[in-house]
């Protein structure tokens, strides 16, 4: 994403937040005990740093969706 212009060194702390919000999610989805709620609402906030994340709602004009993203992404294997 950062190749494509989709992340810049702003959104570190956005990258960060998603990270601590994966981890959360995959100890308590790794967690037997953990109630369906919990798991519920971890999933929901992942959900909404990530979106806020691919989304930029706060770019005004962006140009690249996010289908042409990913597929140039895919098309450019990591060297």
């Amino acid at each position: 994403m950062r190749a494509l212009g989709r992340v810049e060194s702003i959104d570190a702390a956005m990258i960060a937040l998603c990270r601590v919000a994966a981890d959360e999610l995959d100890t308590a989805c790794a967690d037997v005990n953990e109630s369906r709620y919990t798991r519920g609402v971890l999933v929901a906030r992942y959900h909404a740093v990530l979106s806020h994340l691919l989304e930029r709602p706060d770019t005004m004009s962006d140009d690249i969706d996010l289908d042409a993203m990913f597929a140039a992404v895919d098309n450019n294997p990591a060297s």
